[in-house]
């Protein structure tokens, strides 16, 4: 027994030495938060994620990690984590980030495997099963960095991307002591960036075999399965979500195909020339093309719902970028670089054929902008281009004094809306003259964003942004520090009721189920202002 307990011992040494060559130097530029002062009755918790460039304007969605970690830390408290065992590391790279979790996995086991030692020793126990208990009581958990394009940022840090850099198993162009190029391994990008995510998976299990919990939050990692998944709002979700709301709100159900709805997808896509250059980052931790995966996923979800109505002619596009032939596959007809706010306004008005601003106004009752960038650039061109109103027309109960109203708790904003008449009035109709159809057709359409933009939260107050969407990070942080207080206890974290299991990597793995809140002038009160996310002054009240 005691022979096998050493030659254990010396598989864990020879396994941490192997990781401490992949990386001998410490992630500089990390920002470590808070450092361990004291032991938990819970054990540690080592938290590691991307850091958020410094923003000084409000033109930024709320979901960001630099609001997460405060959340995430405040629920590890009041699960029964001391303050001090809680350890939060922030790195602005994927290559500084798997230094980091290296050098963490690398110093806690080895601190671990000394005090299996005097356990063993005081206990008489296998040396291997003191350490792995002692691990026991250690969560690592870390949200891989991800380095995007301008479109996927307008979304927020938390949207969830895949973390790949190759084939698995495969080797890049520049594997060996030269690339193609004739520079060297270390200058090669891709090199870096594989170097990286072996180091990265390398140290997590490693972890993992040493009994330390693992919890990936967001991103999956190519070539790992976490003990936790925690799963935050996909692209296919975030674009349901809004095709899902916009579908409620013009009843299309109601709606007839002899007056059908008149909608645009503004789908905001990487250009060529930034998705190349992300590609040859070696802080991009993304496989090649991927840049683009985003926009075609956020379309996926927003056909499943709109395409029945388009196929049965109850939805139609001004600008013909879908069609009833237009299947999941065909995102690119409604997708162009959105990276600075002209270029929305530009697409917008080339949709809706207005370039000059002087032509009659062409009928437009809903615009999928997909994130707040978006949207408040589409808002100030509908209002260049004359449009009027507010979703007041459509739902007269929205109003600044009814919202005003509802969050002081006298007024309640579900009304529905007046629908349309089933047919569009006929040509030879005497009742209908260019000024009624001109009024008509300048009506304000419903818009639909994501990320809960500071500064777009009083055009969901307005009107003018219909709704807007966010992450629950208050939830999810809480539902986080209930699965580590789960783990360090050795209960099943499959009875949590926040967890089901679902596919990662090919594995089925517990996740954390989150879902994207939905937000809207009727529910401003309660999920934005109640929890503090934003306050009266911020949302223009």
């Amino acid at each position: 027994m005691a022979r096998r307990c050493a030659s254990r011992l010396t598989a864990f040494l020879v396994a941490a030495g192997m990781l401490i060559a992949l990386g001998a130097c410490s992630s500089s530029g990390s920002t470590v938060t808070k450092t361990p002062s004291a032991s938990s009755p819970l054990g540690s918790v080592a938290v590691f994620l991307p850091s958020d460039g410094l923003t000084i304007s409000q033109h930024t969605p709320l979901n960001k990690w630099t609001k997460f970690t405060p959340a995430l830390t405040k629920s590890l408290e009041n699960r029964g984590f001391s303050r001090g065992s809680i350890n939060v590391t922030t790195s602005d790279s994927f290559d500084k980030q798997s230094r980091s979790i290296q050098d963490y996995v690398v110093n806690t086991l080895a601190i671990t495997d000394n005090k299996a030692k005097k356990t063993s020793a005081s206990s008489g126990s296998s040396l291997s099963g003191a350490t792995q208990h002692a691990a026991s009581n250690a969560t690592l958990i870390v949200a891989p960095v991800v380095q995007l394009g301008d479109a996927d940022t307008q979304y927020g840090d938390y949207a969830s991307h895949s973390v790949t850099w190759g084939a698995a198993g495969g080797k890049s162009s520049g594997d060996d002591s030269t690339g193609t190029s004739g520079k060297s391994s270390a200058d090669d990008p891709a090199t870096t960036l594989r170097q990286a995510g072996d180091r990265l998976v390398s140290a997590l299990k490693l972890a993992r075999e040493s009994g330390v919990h693992v919890i990936v939050v967001s991103n999956p990692i190519q070539g790992f399965t976490p003990d936790v998944f925690v799963q935050m709002s996909t692209a296919e979700q975030i674009g349901s979500l809004q095709a899902k709301l916009l579908a409620s709100k013009l009843q299309l159900d109601k709606v007839s195909r002899d007056n059908p709805k008149s909608i645009e997808v503004l789908l905001p896509r990487t250009a060529a020339q930034d998705a190349a250059d992300d590609t040859d980052s070696a802080d991009s931790a993304t496989k090649d093309g991927s840049q683009d995966d985003f926009a075609a996923e956020a379309f996926v979800g927003i056909w499943k719902v709109l395409g029945p109505y388009v196929a049965a002619g109850k939805v139609v596009s001004p600008s013909g970028s879908f069609n009833a032939k237009t299947t999941q596959k065909d995102w690119q007809a409604s997708a162009f670089d959105a990276s600075k706010p002209q270029q929305v306004k530009d697409e917008l008005a080339r949709r809706l054929g207005m370039e000059q601003k002087k032509t009659p106004h062409t009928r437009i009752d809903g615009i999928i902008a997909m994130n707040d960038f978006v949207a408040s650039s589409a808002i100030d061109e509908l209002d260049s281009l004359q449009y009027t109103g507010s979703a007041a027309d459509v739902n007269p109960s929205i109003t600044i004094s009814g919202v005003l109203d509802n969050i002081a708790g006298k007024k309640d904003l579900l009304r529905g809306s007046v629908p349309d008449p089933a047919k569009q009035p006929a040509a030879n109709d005497t009742t209908t003259t260019p000024e009624n159809t001109e009024k008509n057709n300048s009506r304000w359409p419903i818009v639909t964003g994501y990320g809960a933009y500071i500064d777009t939260i009083p055009q969901v107050v307005n009107g003018r942004l219909w709704m807007t969407g966010l992450e629950d990070r208050q939830l999810m942080a809480a539902n986080i520090a209930q699965a580590c207080e789960q783990l360090d206890r050795g209960q099943d974290i499959g009875k949590l009721p926040f967890i089901a299991p679902a596919n990662v990597n090919g594995a089925q793995v517990p996740t954390i189920q989150g879902q994207p809140l939905a937000v809207s002038a009727s529910n401003l009160k309660k999920t934005l202002i109640d929890p503090g996310y934003i306050t009266l002054a911020e949302a223009g009240l």
